[in-house]
């Protein structure tokens, strides 16, 4: 999937290859919620790790968070 912003591209893009396939139908349903956030402000949730009640949305911080550690 191909968003506004290449850096969120690369999270968003990398955590679906990693998770998507194993999600449930409730989960794809939160997933779509996440992708609705405009750009800008999914990718300042996601790099300021501000808290949210999505669990799929938590899921792709913390995804990001070990990326951080491997590099």
């Amino acid at each position: 999937m191909k968003r506004g912003c290449k850096e969120l591209d690369e999270i968003i893009g990398n955590f679906a290859k990693n998770h998507i396939e194993h999600f449930t139908y409730l989960e794809l349903v939160e997933y779509e919620k996440v992708l609705d956030i405009a750009d800008h402000d999914l990718y300042h949730i996601i790099t300021t790790q501000d808290m949210s009640t999505n669990p799929i949305l938590m899921k792709i911080i913390s995804f990001y968070n070990m990326s951080l550690l491997v590099k």
